[in-house]
């Protein structure tokens, strides 16, 4: 399936305002979008069933106990398998507390979109403050939301920044405040999704956390034998891969996105812990190996940053930093 999203009657059900995003595929639109909007732009209105599975044995056709399957209630595309307590959550229903929290006048969603056949459905929305690191360095905020249809995972809501200048998205868990909230699918869904709002609403004071710890990364001068040391780390050279020119390769890359990556011509970034952070954000997001065409390449490490391993590794990039930086 083209870039992981999903289709249905040959369009993708994915929409994004302004530039093209990573696969430039979907519907564009004019300008930040409600809730209601984004749904019906992105395609992704349909709703769900949860229906009992049989199989065949030699008398006909068994109930199986306690498995349901989850299907799309317009196309019947079949989402996964679930238990008894599982409670099947529409995407409008599962994104409808954006608008209370963002307000209901609000229009802020920039990307709505859905993977696979629809099993898994996410929406970005853009927050109205921005943060400057240095001069010239800017983050935005975004709120993703994403949940699931196939019994795999809850609904979960990130936060986030993405630097302006080269257009990373850095996630972070700082000591003390998660970045992230998880919601089970079970029948206090709407309880649960209040606790959300609670912890949405005190977003805020996570980003001012995130600033806080950029600005001290980019105070933080590091060396070429802390440059050094973070490939180690990230990069590590085992005795019988010393002569892997692929890995020496990567860490030739590496080395030069810490003196010329994007963002670095921005005085105060070079040579700083900060600069070593987004270095790596930058290889992870732009340079890593992954296979496909360009704009299934690029798709592939977008989705592995937020819902993959990659937000793993940025997270050790970004505990090293910090390391080097106390």
């Amino acid at each position: 399936m083209a870039h992981e999203l999903s289709f249905h009657e040959g369009k993708a059900e994915m929409c994004y305002a302004g530039a093209k995003p990573w696969h430039g595929l979907g519907t564009q639109v004019p300008g930040l979008m409600s809730t209601d909007e984004a749904l019906t732009a992105a395609h992704l209105t349909w709703g769900l069933k949860k229906e009992k599975v049989y199989r065949i044995n030699a008398d006909g056709f068994k109930e199986v106990p306690d498995a349901f399957v989850i299907a799309r209630d317009d196309n019947d595309a079949e989402l996964g398998i679930v238990g008894n307590k599982y409670e099947p959550i529409c995407n409008k229903e599962a994104f409808s507390f954006f608008d209370r929290v963002l307000g209901n006048s609000s229009a802020q969603i920039e990307t709505a979109g859905a993977l696979g056949k629809g099993e898994r459905v996410f929406m970005l929305a853009k927050m109205p403050e921005i943060q400057q690191i240095l001069p010239g360095d800017i983050m935005e905020q975004y709120l993703l939301v994403s949940t699931s249809h196939d019994g795999t995972g809850a609904t979960e809501v990130l936060f986030t920044n993405i630097r302006v200048v080269c257009v990373n998205t850095l996630t972070a868990a700082l000591r003390g405040c998660k970045n992230r909230t998880r919601i089970i699918h079970t029948a206090n869904f709407k309880e649960r999704m209040a606790q959300a709002e609670k912890t949405l609403m005190e977003s805020r004071s996570y980003w001012g956390k995130v600033q806080e710890m950029a600005k001290h990364l980019a105070s933080t001068s590091v060396s070429r034998v802390e440059v050094g040391m973070f490939m180690d780390h990230m990069f590590p050279i085992k005795n019988e891969e010393a002569k892997n020119t692929r890995l020496l390769g990567t860490r030739n890359k590496f080395e030069q996105l810490v003196e010329s990556g994007m963002g670095t011509e921005i005085p105060g970034v070079r040579g700083t812990a900060w600069g070593l952070y987004n270095a790596y954000s930058e290889w992870l997001q732009y340079s890593k190996t992954v296979h496909g065409d360009e704009a299934t390449k690029t798709a592939k490490r977008w989705e592995n940053i937020v819902f993959g391993t990659a937000a793993n590794d940025l997270q050790k990039a970004l505990d090293q930093c910090l390391a080097i930086a106390s």
